[in-house]
């Protein structure tokens, strides 16, 4: 997300992400908010959302468990979701959305975060979320929230395999391998925290995930990513401070056969 050509303060952070389906077709409606107090706005030219689809097709996959949770309030967990039995191969959930907002009027950035957490109980289980916005004067966001999916399989689903990558700072390439060579794969981020230099600053671009991925030309059992990292800058040459900035993200392969 960025503000175009010049820097600002912040009021308000969000994103959101509401599909819908018809039949073989998926659509999904995008809203995104970067906004000050003096009437500045995002530059929805020059920012950019990257979405995934993952669905269930034809017959429904009882060892496959897709769920979305809008809202979640920091520091609470979802309502109970429905898993495919109580000993679990995989269970992540990825961020789909996130609200954050000062209260008493737009400040510089100091950090940002959105995490996702979850914990499974017998057949159900919950996502926790984490949503934090602070500038270095003590002002914080009193409006915080984040939107999530979760992907679940039990050991039989043998039509998803799931990795995750924590900690993800990197401008290089990197390649994830699974078991099994894949047709397709996706990536969902799972969480980011995106720190400023030193203090806090005004923003002119934010933003967390990766830039691309592919399945390896020789070897399709390998997914390649590429800028697996959180990022921020004003207009004065201030960025990230990489020791302090990441993204969490889940690789979700389907296998060939």
């Amino acid at each position: 997300m960025t503000y175009g050509n010049d820097d600002h303060h912040i009021k308000k952070i969000s994103l959101s992400i509401q599909p819908s389906w018809s039949n073989n077709e998926v659509q999904a409606s995008v809203t995104a908010q970067l906004v000050d107090d003096s009437g500045n706005l995002i530059d929805k030219a020059d920012s950019v959302v990257g979405l995934v689809c993952i669905a269930n097709t034809d017959a429904a996959d009882n060892n496959l468990a897709l769920a979305t949770v809008d809202g979640i309030l920091t520091g609470t967990q979802s309502p109970d979701i429905a898993l495919p039995g109580n000993s679990l191969k995989f269970a992540q959930p990825g961020v789909a959305g996130f609200a954050l907002a000062f209260a008493d009027g737009d400040h510089h950035l100091r950090q940002l975060l959105v995490s996702l957490g979850f914990a499974n109980h017998g057949n159900t289980g919950r996502i926790s979320a984490d949503a934090a916005m602070v500038d270095s004067s003590g002002h914080s966001a009193s409006t915080e929230s984040a939107d999530a999916i979760l992907v679940a399989g039990n050991y039989a689903e043998t039509g998803v395999e799931m990795v995750m990558l924590t900690n993800q700072q990197t401008s290089s390439p990197q390649t994830v391998g699974f078991s099994k060579p894949l047709s397709q794969a996706v990536v969902l981020v799972n969480g980011f925290t995106v720190t400023f230099k030193g203090k806090d600053h005004h923003v002119k671009t934010i933003g967390a995930g990766c830039s691309g991925w592919t399945l390896n030309g020789t070897d399709t059992s390998k997914v390649m990513l590429n800028d697996a990292r959180a990022f921020v800058s004003d207009d004065s040459g201030n960025t990230q401070d990489d020791q302090a900035s990441f993204v969490n993200l889940v690789i979700v392969g389907i296998p060939s056969n």
